[in-house]
């Protein structure tokens, strides 16, 4: 088992949003791939907020095939 596997972006879903915490979010995201994905390059991470959700774009470049790829993941924030 690797314990340490995955991100820490679950621990952002209490912050205060604001630009700083984009920017942690980022930067944990990026070194968490940088970390466990060694087959993509030239990371990028966007952000839209729609209600209470933060939608993370995160697009790369896969090296295998010098692809440019996106997904998205919508992360859930606390509201009130």
């Amino acid at each position: 088992m690797l314990p340490s596997f995955g991100s820490r972006l679950k621990d952002y879903v209490f912050e205060n949003q604001s630009v700083e915490t984009e920017e942690m979010i980022r930067r944990e995201i990026i070194a968490s791939l940088h970390t466990w994905e060694p087959r993509i390059t030239d990371i990028e991470v966007d952000f839209q907020r729609e209600d209470a959700v933060l939608l993370i774009t995160i697009s790369y470049l896969c090296t295998e095939h010098s692809k440019r790829d996106a997904l998205q993941y919508p992360l859930a924030l606390e509201s009130g």
